[in-house]
């Protein structure tokens, strides 16, 4: 079974509870300046979750295709941002069921990187290019690897009512893949998930964003337009469809 169909369920809303409106507000800001993006234009949210920033982008006046493999966030997505501007889709991102439509593609909070075989992140990556218009925009947010390897926090406890959350991470050098088990104790039981998510460096996505058909354009550290760099804490690359291919 593939982790991510079992993770993103209603504890996920828990674990990521300080993943707010206000975070996503300043997302968005971001990507609608750098890539750029006008009051009209069709956007897909790839992995959606909650739908928070495809709120943001329907309330900026962006028609927004809200799409995400899981039904309990995309219940959770239903009744947020404006319903004519808003759509929402079950679908694996590695089958997109839109080509050449989207005047750019928004990929936030780390959703790439989730397949245990790497082929299918650049499955992913095609798709991605398959279904932006010519000259349409992809931002790619993603974990910074040097940063993680540096401050990644053994183990966590925290407790969220009656509930105990308890976390364990710890980076794979063979997979370099970062794994993290997580564990919900409740009076009416306990729950554990698995997160697994690749690395690239900032070599490897250029290269493989290159190879879908999409030329990296700029580089940032974190959504305050800070530059890229080994202690910065995230890479976000803003790439674009190439003109071959579009042919």
């Amino acid at each position: 079974m593939e982790w991510f169909r079992e993770a993103f369920d209603v504890h996920y809303l828990t674990l990521y509870s300080r993943r707010d409106g206000k975070e996503a507000q300043r997302q968005v800001a971001f990507a609608v300046e750098q890539l750029p993006l006008r009051q009209g234009a069709l956007v897909l949210d790839l992995g959606c979750g909650s739908g928070r920033h495809a709120a943001e982008l329907s309330r900026r006046g962006i028609n927004v295709l809200c799409l995400d493999l899981s039904l309990p966030l995309l219940k959770q997505a239903r009744d947020a941002g404006n319903k004519s501007a808003f759509w929402k889709v079950r679908a694996d991102m590695r089958y997109l069921p839109a080509r050449g439509k989207f005047d750019a593609v928004l990929s936030f909070f780390t959703s790439f990187g989730y397949f245990d075989d790497t082929r299918h992140d650049q499955l992913v990556l095609a798709e991605v290019a398959r279904a932006l218009r010519p000259g349409g925009g992809f931002l790619l947010d993603l974990l910074n690897p040097h940063h993680v390897r540096e401050n990644l926090v053994p183990y966590s406890e925290e407790g969220r009512g009656e509930m105990t959350i308890r976390q364990w991470r710890w980076y794979n050098p063979e997979t370099r893949r970062v794994e993290k088990e997580v564990r919900f104790d409740a009076e009416t039981g306990t729950t554990r998930v698995r997160e697994s998510v690749r690395c690239y460096t900032l070599d490897e996505l250029r290269d493989r964003l290159e190879r879908a058909g999409l030329g990296l354009e700029h580089v940032y550290g974190d959504f305050d337009g800070r530059p890229y760099s080994e202690t910065s804490p995230r890479l976000i690359c803003i790439a674009r469809k190439l003109e071959e291919a579009t042919r």
